[in-house]
């Protein structure tokens, strides 16, 4: 779990220079929806967590990598997202291009997280670090 907070930390960090320039380009939709999409974001990896450390998810093999990231963190970003978009939609009215980029800041919070848990991890384990972002680089993840 102590990978998991220090990952948290970081994406936190890249939230706020983010939200900084992209206020500057495009006015709307408000800073505090992306920031709202972001930090959901975050907390779908905690869902994940959570949910493989309940039990009855398959833990190794292809099975259960391709259960865990296409049913469950796909499914929680999903959700997330749903609830995020009917919540915008009560108090204004949201576009697609609006609904989109929320949409967007959301699963990059998710993926900030992911990406610097596995960061995290493989270094501690002394993985080199640069065989750690080849791996989770495009096109490989």
């Amino acid at each position: 779990m102590g990978e998991y907070v220090r990952a948290a930390y970081i994406a936190v960090g890249m939230l706020l220079p983010l939200l900084v320039a992209l206020r500057r380009l495009h006015p709307w939709p408000p800073t505090q929806d992306l920031a709202l999409g972001f930090l959901l974001g975050m907390s779908g990896t905690l869902l994940v967590l959570l949910a493989r450390r309940a039990g009855g998810w398959p833990g190794e093999g292809v099975l259960g990598a391709f259960l865990t990231a296409g049913g469950l963190e796909e499914g929680v970003k999903l959700t997330l997202g749903l609830v995020l978009l009917r919540r915008l939609a009560g108090e204004a009215w949201v576009g697609p291009a609006e609904g989109m980029l929320t949409l967007a800041f959301l699963g990059a919070g998710f993926e900030a997280v992911e990406g610097f848990q596995y960061l995290v991890g493989g270094v501690t384990q002394g993985l080199p670090l640069g065989e750690i972002v080849a791996a989770r680089a495009l096109p490989m993840h």
